[in-house]
């Protein structure tokens, strides 16, 4: 008897540690490993402009030195005056990437007086909108461009569409970052309450923007949202990109072209 209790505690002990075992397993699937991600935005790539182009070419060459990144988000204006010659320069350089890149259309790609808007974009880039998932989560990006002669940005209505039945695919739970031009917010995209409305119903982490091609932190509806520099120098001696970890939080750092990265802001993220 003495030696059959024994047994059965040993029997127990091995399914309560099986068990602990696969909890923790289930768990770290659930979260992850920390990854990095780059968003390179406002690269303005004109075919007359020569350092637009060098800054660009510069970016790409400093993303491809840096280690364990898994993609780069370009996040709108990438030419400045939306014509075919300066798209397709930007398609060239991009396509230097050692990386997969993932680009959203921004007001000067959508400019009117080079076509429809969405065509010459979407002539050389394939598409003006994107999601993927990656490790757990999931990244979806549309096109935030103004309508014929207006300032303010706008989701054009088959965008909103597609954006419903792609997070619907999602589901409720799983996080989700979403990319755009213009932040989601009054002032910016004429109906950005539309968008906000889809957005409010799912796991949204953060929306990362450009177009006012410096750090900023907004809030949009109860989302943060994280506005990164401009590739282009400025004033500056070197331009720049950002590049962004998903740990237990998300650590963005601003990167100058041959310079050490620097945290700037620390969004926390959250689990439905």
């Amino acid at each position: 008897m003495h030696f059959i209790s024994k047994k059965i505690i040993a029997v127990k002990l091995l399914r309560q540690t099986t068990l602990l075992l696969l909890l923790l397993i289930s768990s770290a699937a659930i979260a992850g490993k920390p990854f990095r991600f780059v968003f390179l935005t406002d690269t303005h790539i004109d075919t007359s402009n020569p350092p637009s182009i060098e800054d660009a070419e510069r970016a790409v060459a400093d993303i491809n030195q840096l280690d364990s990144v898994g993609f780069v988000l370009v996040g709108g204006d990438v030419s400045d005056k939306g014509d075919v010659p300066s798209l397709r320069k930007a398609k060239e350089i991009f396509d230097k990437l050692k990386v997969p890149y993932y680009p959203v259309g921004g007001n000067h790609d959508f400019r009117w007086k080079h076509g429809d808007g969405e065509t010459n974009f979407n002539m050389v880039f394939g598409d003006n909108k994107f999601e993927f998932k990656y490790n757990g989560f999931r990244f979806v990006g549309f096109s935030t461009a103004p309508e014929e002669h207006k300032n303010e940005g706008h989701v054009l209505e088959h965008n909103i569409e597609w954006l419903k039945v792609t997070l619907k695919k999602s589901g409720h739970k799983k996080p989700v970052f979403i990319i755009t031009h213009y932040p989601l917010q009054k002032g910016d995209v004429d109906n950005y309450k539309k968008a906000m409305e889809v957005l409010s119903k799912y796991n949204v982490q953060a929306i990362l923007n450009g177009h006012y091609h410096r750090n900023l932190f907004l809030n949009c509806s109860g989302i943060p949202s994280v506005v990164m520099r401009s590739a282009l120098r400025g004033d500056k001696q070197n331009g720049g990109y950002t590049l962004l970890e998903v740990a237990d939080s998300l650590n963005v750092y601003e990167k100058r072209i041959g310079k050490p990265q620097q945290l700037w802001i620390q969004v926390p993220l959250t689990k439905k």
